[in-house]
């Protein structure tokens, strides 16, 4: 299940990435309650770092598409107020 979950992250599918989030909270709590053998349980813990990182880059992707989105609309309304005020104005001296 934690390929699965590095394979999504990898592909951007986060849709079915928060559906395989409930899977992964009730086999976490089922293999918390077994403790697994040591070399096992280092696997593991590999893995779900591994995939931690992952999603920790996904989100710092996130904020920085969000953030240039921002500063981009910021960028289109700004020009937007420019380009209303480089019309002529309606005074009658240039029609």
């Amino acid at each position: 299940m934690l390929a699965d979950e590095r394979k999504l992250i990898r592909s951007g599918d986060l849709m079915d990435l928060s559906e395989l989030a409930d899977r992964k909270a009730f086999l976490a709590q089922t293999v918390a309650a077994a403790i697994p053998p040591g070399p096992i349980a280092t696997q593991l813990d590999q893995a779900l770092q591994r995939n931690a990182r992952l999603l920790l880059a996904v989100c710092g992707g996130i904020r920085s598409a969000q953030a240039r989105l921002t500063a981009l609309n910021e960028v289109r309304n700004g020009l937007g107020s420019r380009l209303i005020n480089l019309e002529p104005e309606q005074d009658g001296c240039c029609q």
